[in-house]
Parts: C-alpha cells; sequence; structure tokens
C-alpha cells in the first residue's frame, strides 16, 4: 500500500517548483481551448471532416466529425501519466521529469494546432 501512496505523495513536492506549476496551467489552458473549440463549432461541422491526412486523396482521408473528441481527450490522458511519472523520477533525474513536462505540454499544443486547422478546413 506504501509503494502505491508514494508517487501520489511526491506530486505535492512536484507542484512546489514553479516551472511545473506554470507548465501545468499552459497545458491545462490549452486543453480547455480545445474543449471550447469543439463546443463552439461542434453544431457547424459536416457530418464527414478530412482527418487522416496520411491516407490516399479520397473517401479515405475523411472521418466522423465525433472523431475529434479524441484531441483533448488523449491530451488529458497525456497530462496525467507524464506528470506522474515526472513526479515519480523527480528524485532520480531531474532532467527526465522536466522532460516528461515538456512533452506533455508540446503534444497539448500541437493537438491543438491540428483541431484548429481542421475544424478550419471543414468549415
Amino acid at each position: 500500500m506504501k509503494s502505491i501512496l508514494k508517487p501520489i505523495s511526491l506530486l505535492g513536492q512536484f507542484w512546489h517548483d514553479q516551472l511545473n506549476a506554470r507548465l501545468l496551467r499552459w497545458n491545462l489552458v490549452f486543453i480547455v481551448i480545445q474543449i471550447a473549440l469543439l463546443i463552439i463549432y461542434y453544431p457547424q461541422l459536416p457530418p464527414v471532416i478530412p482527418m487522416f491526412f496520411s491516407q490516399p486523396w479520397g473517401q479515405m482521408q475523411l472521418g466522423s466529425y465525433s472523431n475529434l473528441f479524441y484531441f483533448p481527450v488523449v491530451s488529458i490522458i497525456i497530462l496525467l501519466v507524464n506528470n506522474l511519472l515526472s513526479a515519480v523520477y523527480l528524485g532520480s533525474s531531474l532532467l527526465f521529469s522536466r522532460l516528461l513536462v515538456m512533452s506533455s505540454i508540446l503534444f497539448a499544443f500541437l493537438s491543438l494546432y491540428s483541431l484548429f486547422q481542421i475544424i478550419i478546413l471543414a468549415l
């Protein structure tokens, strides 16, 4: 039981660092903007939108507009996993811990940018 609670107790120490707290706030801002974009533009989107740009041109690129909800959901999952792992590795490797936090904010930003571009293309 103690081994399960140890990573959770490390989160408090992790968020006392001002850089980690600031990066978490920016990460949450990017995720909230993604959710706001979906709430605002969801009724205006067509039933199928271009999403899979690695596929050949045509019907293979189209996906349901409900697939857009994967962007904020995956961003939240990556935020939680990376920040928990970052808190665990804070004592042993500060660089690895910071890289995990930076990668989650980078993913949230790129996810926001991709979502924005898909919405603009679909409208």
